[in-house]
Parts: C-alpha cells; structure tokens; sequence
C-alpha cells in the first residue's frame, strides 16, 4: 500500500465522506469549484515564477556579472577580528 497524503486509499475515503456529506447532486459542483480554484492558483504561481525571473535577469544584466544573487562577495562580508592575547612565556 502507498504512503503519504495522496494514497488511494486515502483519496477514496476523502471521496466517499464527501459524497456522504454533501450528497450526489452537489459533489461535482464543488469538486468543479476546487478544480478552476487549483487551476487559477497555478496561473499565478506561473505569473510570479515569469516576474521573478524577469526580475533576476534584469538585475544580472544591470550588474554586469553573472554571479548568483544569493552569494556574498567576500569583499563585502564584514569582518570581526578576535583580539588575540599573548601568553607570557617564563623560562626556567
């Protein structure tokens, strides 16, 4: 048996307390909702994916290198000195 959230067995319950629940009249007229709801999402996460996208190039392009935005040239990650302390050495 399949494991996880979308087994078919757990599809089939989902599907069998729905149509108790809401009957064989209303059923397809959520399951149509639900479906253009997931459809519409997916047309804006595709939107948003394009505009970041495009974003990212125009900011490589205006930069002029092609380095990930999400590395830190090193030159600008600043830099703590640890103060060191000498240990006096006594000879014997």
């Amino acid at each position: 048996m399949a494991s996880g959230a979308f087994s078919p067995l757990h599809i089939l319950i989902v599907v069998t307390v729905a149509l108790i629940v809401l009957g064989p009249k209303e059923l397809p007229k959520v399951v149509r909702g639900c479906a253009k709801i997931m459809r519409e999402l997916r047309a804006l996460r595709a939107r948003l994916d394009e505009e970041l996208h495009s974003m990212l190039e125009d900011e490589e392009a205006e930069s002029g290198t092609d380095a990930p935005t999400h590395e830190v040239p090193t030159h600008e990650v600043p830099t703590h000195e640890v103060p060191t302390h000498e240990v006096p050495t006594h000879e014997v």
